[in-house]
């Protein structure tokens, strides 16, 4: 299993829920690997954000 996360930074948090919303079903599409990069510039041209931090990469462990 591969898995991504990103940490964000941005000043208006109702943007941010909405462009998180609109993001969500793209990123479900997507999975975590494929066109990650593409997803996250997505997201910061929908709203004032930027991306602060990102890691990725093979889960150590899976709880199924």
């Amino acid at each position: 299993m591969f898995a991504t996360f990103t940490d964000w930074e941005f000043a208006d948090m109702d943007a941010m829920v909405s462009t998180g919303t609109a993001m969500w079903p793209k990123v479900q599409a997507a999975g975590a690997q494929a066109a990650i990069d593409g997803l996250r510039a997505a997201a910061m041209d929908m709203t004032d954000t930027k991306a602060t931090a990102t890691t990725a990469g093979e889960l150590m462990l899976d709880f199924s």
